[in-house]
Order: structure tokens, then sequence, then C-alpha cells
């Protein structure tokens, strides 16, 4: 079975990842926290296995991103050709995109309104 992750999201010092072999096993989800625990730096781990999103928060200057996603790999947790470095910028890129556009959608939305209710109130008066 091919273990690829649907989601991913992160911060400086703060991951969370779909990992799906961990849903529906309590077991499995379990067994991920004590692995990843052992990695210097990961200051806290939860991993839950009603959802398989895992989160986990580290010390920057002692871990890295990319460490905590070669360790889930090594583990069996993570496809590695899925966990390569061009395709976690394609991802993080996609999110600041995305990001970005989510602003930009607002303050459209925002204008709009305010335009509406100049155009209410000047229709009023």
């Amino acid at each position: 079975m091919k273990n690829f992750t649907t989601y991913f999201h992160s911060l400086k010092g703060r991951l969370r990842i779909k990992i799906a072999p961990i849903k529906d096993s309590v077991t499995k989800a379990h067994g991920l926290e004590n692995r990843l625990k052992e990695i210097a730096g990961i200051e806290y781990i939860k991993a839950n296995p009603v959802t398989g999103n895992v989160l986990i928060l580290y010390d920057h200057g002692t871990v890295r991103q990319n460490e905590i996603i070669q360790a889930l790999s090594a583990f069996g947790y993570l496809e590695p050709q899925n966990t390569s470095p061009k395709v976690l910028k394609q991802v993080c890129r996609n999110e600041a995109i995305s990001r970005k556009f989510t602003k930009l959608f607002a303050n459209i939305t925002c204008i709009m309104v305010e335009v509406a209710l100049q155009n209410l109130i000047t229709s009023l008066i």
C-alpha cells in the first residue's frame, strides 16, 4: 500500500500532516508518537487515529522540518518519493498562493460591500 499524504501544513516549529496508516489504528498512532518522541528537538506530538492527522511541535534550532519528514519516510509512514524537497516546496508554494488568494478575495468582498452600502445610502438620501 502506498502511503501518500493528502494534507501538509507547516509553520516554523509546527507541522501538521495527514498520515493514512494511522487512521483507525490507535496502536499505529501511539507507535508513531513514540518513534518521533525519540528525535531530539520534537517538543510535542499528537497523532489522531480518528482523522489520521499528526501535529508536531518542534524546536526549529534543533531539528528541521525536512528531517522530521525523512524520519516519517524511514519509519514507513510516508513514501520517500512523495516527500522530496521539490514536492514539499510545491506544497508550501501552493499554500502561500492560496493564502494570498483568500486575502485578495476578502479585500475585494469588503470593497464590494462598501460600494453597495454607499449606493444604498445615496439612494435613500
